[in-house]
C-alpha cells in the first residue's frame, strides 16, 4: 500500500519527491499517485521545460532537480522525468562500482603475481 502523502491536509511534494529520488516509488507507483485528485490539485504548471540531455544526468545535476519541486515544477511531466533521471543516476553508480570492483579484482591478481614472480627470483 502506497503512502498517502498528505501532510496537514496538503501534499507533501518534498517526501514525494524524495521517494522517487531513493527508488521508493517506481513508474507504476507515481502513474497511480499522478491520478490522485489531491495531488493532481498540488501541481505547479503542466510540464517541466529545463530538461537537459542525458550526458548531463549527473548526482549533482539530480539534486537540483529535486529542488525544483519545490520552486518551480511538480507535475506529471516533471515526476516522471525525475524518475527517468534518478533511475539513470543509480544504474551508472552501479555500473561504475562494478567496474571498480573488477578493477581492484585485477590490480590484487597483478600484485600477487608479480610478489610471487618476485619471490622466485630471489630464492634463486
Amino acid at each position: 500500500m502506497m503512502k498517502d502523502y498528505l501532510r496537514n491536509g496538503s501534499v507533501s511534494r518534498s517526501e514525494i519527491v524524495n521517494d522517487i529520488k531513493n527508488g521508493t516509488l517506481g513508474r507504476q507507483d507515481i502513474e497511480e499517485l499522478v491520478a490522485r485528485k489531491s495531488v493532481m490539485d498540488s501541481f505547479i504548471g503542466s510540464n517541466y521545460p529545463n530538461k537537459v540531455d542525458k550526458d548531463q544526468w549527473t548526482e549533482k545535476y539530480l539534486e537540483k532537480l529535486v529542488l525544483a519541486s519545490v520552486a518551480e515544477s511538480f507535475n506529471r511531466d516533471y515526476l516522471f522525468y525525475l524518475y527517468d533521471v534518478a533511475k539513470y543516476v543509480k544504474d551508472n553508480a552501479k555500473k561504475k562500482r562494478g567496474r571498480l570492483s573488477v578493477a581492484a579484482i585485477v590490480a590484487g591478481i597483478v600484485i600477487i603475481v608479480v610478489i610471487v614472480l618476485i619471490v622466485l627470483v630471489v630464492r634463486k
